[in-house]
């Protein structure tokens, strides 16, 4: 089970192009919804996940999604975070490690983290992706060759909610039909995570 979820943490991490249909829901607790969607394109399944943060404003998400270095307190078996270039439209460049137990060699993901602002203040898209780098590659480490994350956030009464997309190839040996088995818990793990430290104090 170690194996699978470390597994997981791969998928959480980026935020997809991917068609999100025939999806299935394979986890529903603390009003998480975890979905695995067959993909007609990609060798591996995409994820869609919705769930709710209470008494929190987009900017406040926005704020913990920027704070990378934070990124190992709640996104599930990441060991380090950092940025690795900030441009001036807010645009950033991060780096990040997962840690795997052997056999699965640990996972190094570089992605560009953009926002997209709509008319409607109360609606804002963030997009992780891949992004093609000369930054070294990390001896023992296996780069994530393509990710695609999408959160898309609408503000409802004090609340805001959360629609979350991806796809992804994690690379290297991984077997097709254990990443696939570990989409659902990996994601909801961080996704409490990250709830808990949005609404605490409030």
């Amino acid at each position: 089970m170690r194996l699978i979820s470390c597994i997981a943490l791969i998928l959480i991490v980026t935020l997809g192009h991917a068609q999100f249909d025939n999806c299935v829901l394979r986890k529903n607790e603390d009003e998480i919804k975890v979905y695995t969607c067959k993909s007609d394109n990609d060798r591996f399944k995409t994820l869609k996940a919705e769930f709710m943060v209470k008494n929190t404003t987009l900017e406040e998400l926005e704020n913990f999604l920027r704070n990378v270095a934070n990124y190992p307190n709640w996104q599930y078996n990441m060991t380090s975070a950092e940025i690795l270039k900030h441009h001036d439209d807010g645009t950033m460049i991060t780096r990040s490690e997962i840690d795997a137990p052997w056999p699965v060699d640990n996972r190094e993901l570089i992605a560009q983290f953009s926002v997209k602002r709509f008319a409607e203040k109360d609606h804002i898209q963030f997009t992780v992706k891949t992004f093609p780098t000369d930054h070294p590659e990390t001896k023992g480490l296996v780069r994530v060759p393509f990710s695609h994350a999408q959160w898309e956030v609408k503000k409802v009464n004090s609340n805001i909610n959360v629609v979350y997309t991806m796809s992804i190839d994690p690379g290297g040996s991984v077997p097709v039909w254990l990443v696939n088995m570990a989409m659902a818990e990996g994601p909801y793990i961080s996704f409490i995570n990250l709830k808990k430290q949005l609404e605490k104090n409030k």
